[in-house]
């Protein structure tokens, strides 16, 4: 399974399935997220695109299957998620959405341009297993439960975002399971894997942030999974955007 994180357990060789970070949510006071909980959360933040909801004619579970096949299709140099300024936080961004990602493990700080009238979609925890990936898995089943595997297992000391100083709460009911989709890995891409088609399967805590008001705003986020220490490199995440909206 692959979440955004710096400490890939490709590059150093680690026999376990790859994890990756990318990581923005409120603060859950539990220690744990054991099940998938799709209600409908447009009523407890109202900035906030409800999981019922179509922004822009796509379900969440679309957008999430948008998002990862944007961020996969960066080689590493070119990838917004390992950009330390936000000179390439508009890469290759869509029409009426503006794509965030995370840290890729440890903290940044950076500054992103969004054009005025456009929606931030970001994970606020998300991992993703492909074929490719994992060549242990032979059926749609095995990516299903590999991508649901870690999302049940949510630090929520930790899981937290704030959209200027106002925390997003109960992230919990933003939990969007993908179906499977097609994906294409670039040469050198992030996970160290061959280049080429495969299919995969994400599942994860999203924010489809409605269109922000002219001007500066601040979102801040954090996360990782319960047990996760610098040691056994399932590194604890954060990041802090200003983001200029115009």
């Amino acid at each position: 399974m692959n979440h955004l994180i710096f400490s890939l357990r490709t590059m150093y060789n680690i026999p376990s399935i790859n994890k990756w970070m990318v990581i923005i949510g409120p603060l859950v006071a539990m220690l744990s997220l054991p099940s998938i909980n799709n209600s409908f959360a447009d009523d407890l933040n109202p900035n906030v695109f409800g999981t019922d909801e179509s922004p822009y004619g796509k379900k969440y579970a679309d957008w999430t299957q948008e998002w990862w096949k944007w961020v996969i299709s960066f080689p590493t140099d070119k990838s917004p998620v390992f950009d330390e300024t936000g000179e390439k936080c508009d890469s290759d961004q869509p029409k009426d959405v503006f794509y965030l990602t995370g840290t890729g493990g440890g903290f940044k700080e950076v500054k992103c341009k969004v054009p005025e009238g456009k929606a931030l979609f970001f994970p606020a925890y998300t991992g993703e297993c492909s074929y490719k990936e994992n060549e242990a898995i032979k059926t749609e089943e095995g990516l299903h439960d590999c991508a649901k595997s870690d999302e049940d297992n949510i630090d929520g000391r930790v899981l937290k975002a704030t959209i200027d100083g106002v925390p997003i709460s109960d992230l919990i009911k933003y939990r969007v399971h993908s179906g499977v989709f097609n994906v294409t890995f670039p040469e050198k891409n992030m996970f160290g894997r061959s280049e080429g088609p495969t299919q995969a399967v994400s599942d994860g805590y999203w924010v489809f942030l409605k269109p922000l008001e002219k001007g500066p705003h601040l979102i801040e986020f954090s996360g990782g999974l319960i047990g996760c220490t610098i040691n056994n490199n399932c590194q604890i995440e954060s990041a802090k955007y200003h983001i200029e909206v115009g």
